[in-house]
């Protein structure tokens, strides 16, 4: 549903499928078809919307272009099973990692992702291969699901992931960028048994190798392996 406004056109989406919505004048009742045909008194209704905004004398069409790409988004090239459902795409992070190429896609506005099934305990990172170097950044990240806004208004080649990756679960690993040239992996073990696990680089980080390699963490400890961008 779009709708033109002063300060610049709007639009809501229904990320469930079954929005519906009237429309008299300025007016404008959003409602759910349910997939029951009948509801029992008091049944909760629940819904999943969407929201995209624009500035003013943005023309309509970029609007429908933005939702045209990202509900079917066949012009992104990923290493992962890649989706969208009109507000952002959505890759696979259940192996840890994942290439995302693509073309300019011409959309007027940041391309937003969220990888899912991630390691919930690893941090999460981008590198941007059409960039020089510095050209890596921290993205947000919750549990299993990260979050990131790229640019796209050019050709992209994403390294999108956990760029250290380890066994254990229960590891706690942070990557840190200290100086140029030079990173910093913690391994912290927050429980009370020792952990033995194997870490290593995810294939396609381009920043350092760390070959696979196993360390034992004390409990309650943390131990710092120092590396070198190549």
């Amino acid at each position: 549903m779009l709708v033109e406004a002063p300060g610049g056109p709007a639009a809501l989406y229904s990320l469930d499928d079954n929005l519906v919505y009237r429309r008299n004048g300025k007016e404008i009742t959003i409602g759910l078809k349910p997939e029951e045909t009948t509801l029992a008194p008091g049944a909760p209704i629940t819904m999943k919307l969407g929201y995209l905004g624009a500035p003013s004398e943005t023309d309509l069409e970029v609007l429908r272009n933005y939702f045209r790409t990202l509900s079917d988004p066949q012009r992104v090239k990923a290493t992962v099973p890649v989706s969208g459902d009109g507000i952002a795409l959505h890759l696979d992070g259940t192996s840890g990692s994942a290439n995302l190429r693509f073309d300019n896609l011409k959309l007027n506005a940041f391309l937003p992702v969220v990888m899912a099934g991630l390691p919930p305990n690893l941090d999460a990172w981008i590198v941007d291969r059409t960039l020089p170097a510095p050209n890596w950044r921290q993205i947000v990240k919750k549990d299993d699901v990260a979050y990131a806004v790229l640019p796209c208004d050019a050709n992209k080649d994403y390294f999108i992931g956990c760029p250290v990756q380890a066994d254990s679960r229960d590891l706690h690993l942070s990557l840190c960028n200290t100086l140029p040239g030079q990173w910093l992996i913690t391994l912290h073990n927050p429980t009370d048994q020792d952990i033995t696990t194997a870490v290593w680089t995810a294939k396609d980080w381009p920043c350092f190798s760390l070959p696979r390699k196993t360390y034992t963490i004390p409990a309650g400890s943390s131990v710092e392996v120092p590396e070198q961008s190549r």
